[in-house]
């Protein structure tokens, strides 16, 4: 009997995280009575942390590392600017040269082609798929695609989920596509969005595809999560401790410390604590040692109201009763785990969609962007100051009842019962 959903995804956070609580959904919800994830060598690890034991690691796709260092150029120069259509002027003059010139691979195109993984690894994958156990392939499409021609080889349905938005908001906006992601297989027939529809405000999706929303943990595992004794005790201690709100801050796993430069990290940090409030902000080994070469950044580190750790559980974090605001580099991921609970944002974009998740936040109310270049204290202070107000929290809670609302977990998993019934992807399952 086919009862296993076998998962092909790979890359970056960004790309990875929407999965796992819909891996958790199609078992408890009885869709497959098994998720098998095949992903890289560095998300491996990721799978951890109270899924349920059906989900399990079924093959590698290698290793991430050569598309990352790709990533790593790419995202320093659509960083460049303060709005996306600066960063993508960088990128088509620079990124062919910086490819080249960094070593990562001698022409741009080598280096697309390296984002497949080898045929050995797509001949496993193809081998597992023909056993009969195998009901269905959820595959992430940026990094993934190739996995769609696999399934078909094998005669296993397939689905794909995009976290991405980006094609659609560029094609609203009137933006003319980019010359080198034509590489990139950004959408398909059948393909489901997974960005709320709170951020898709003014950017429809496009006919033949779909979307479900935010997949984010059911509430259960959230409820676990902060009962969990993984919690790191000493954190917990001091987010319960009476005294000013709480500011979470990150900025993604693509931060990259010399795009803001030690200057604008201690400006954030000086302006948080002039509000007044305490500040967990989460950074790198790497960030961090940056931020610590400017003296006054080290001076700010060792202060009580603040806390400088590598990883926090950032749900868990946002759920806490002392958390009142989440400055954000505003990826989707993130946003979504800070709307669902109510917290309003200050954001701080670096490239691509983030401009435009920004942005409809702001024109929603419940967020306000500042500027990265320069990172001003006084700027941040004022605009702290405006969303710890009534309203802003208003305004997130509204769209808390939005995406709650929404269930996109729910949706996604009816998604894929949908193609394991019949197939494909393109008619509504929620249809009578």
């Amino acid at each position: 009997m086919a009862s296993v959903a076998v998962v092909v995804v790979a890359a970056d956070r960004g790309h990875f995280n929407w999965s796992l609580p819909l891996a958790e959904a199609l078992v408890t919800d009885d869709v497959v009575q098994k998720v098998e994830y095949w992903t890289s060598e560095e998300s491996q690890p990721w799978l951890g942390g109270g899924l349920p034991p059906q989900v399990t690691l079924g093959g590698s796709t290698g290793s991430f590392s050569q598309t990352k260092k790709l990533v790593d150029v790419f995202t320093e120069l659509s960083s460049s600017g303060d709005t996306d259509e600066e960063g993508g002027r960088a990128l088509e003059e620079h990124f062919a040269q910086e490819v080249q010139r960094r070593g990562v691979a001698p022409t741009l195109e080598e280096a697309l082609s390296k984002t497949t993984p080898p045929q050995e690894v797509q001949d496993a994958l193809l081998h597992r798929l023909k056993m009969r156990d195998v009901a269905i392939v959820v595959y992430e499409q940026t990094w993934c695609s190739w996995a769609e021609a696999v399934a078909q080889k094998a005669a296993v349905p397939s689905i794909a989920f995009q976290p991405s938005y980006i094609d659609v908001f560029r094609h609203s906006a009137g933006c003319p596509p980019r010359a080198f992601q034509q590489t990139f297989n950004f959408g398909s027939e059948g393909m489901v969005y997974t960005l709320a529809s709170c951020l898709r405000r003014h950017a429809p999706v496009p006919a033949g595809r779909h979307a479900v929303g935010a997949i984010l943990p059911r509430r259960r595992s959230l409820a676990a999560a902060l009962r969990s004794e993984d919690q790191d005790q000493e954190l917990l201690t001091w987010l319960n401790l009476d005294g000013p709100p709480v500011v979470y801050c990150s900025l993604g796993s693509h931060m990259l410390s010399r795009v803001l430069g030690p200057g604008s990290l201690t400006a954030l940090v000086k302006g948080l604590l002039a509000v007044p409030c305490r500040v967990l902000f989460v950074l790198s080994k790497t960030a961090r040692e940056f931020a610590d070469a400017d003296p006054e950044f080290a001076k700010l580190a060792v202060e009580e109201k603040v806390k400088l750790p590598e990883w926090v559980n950032q749900p868990a974090v946002l759920a806490h009763h002392s958390t009142s605001l989440f400055l954000s580099h505003c990826g989707a991921n993130s946003l979504h785990e800070a709307l669902a609970c109510g917290r309003p944002i200050l954001a701080l974009p670096f490239f691509d969609d983030q401009y435009y998740n920004a942005a409809a936040l702001v024109e929603a109310g419940c967020a306000l962007r500042i500027a990265k270049r320069p990172v001003e204290a006084q700027q941040v202070t004022a605009a702290v100051k405006k969303l710890l107000s009534p309203d802003a929290k208003l305004a997130a809670e509204k769209l808390q009842q939005e995406l709650v609302a929404e269930d996109g977990t729910l949706q996604a998993a009816k998604w894929v019962a949908h193609v394991i019934a019949h197939g494909n992807a393109c008619a509504d399952p929620l249809d009578p």
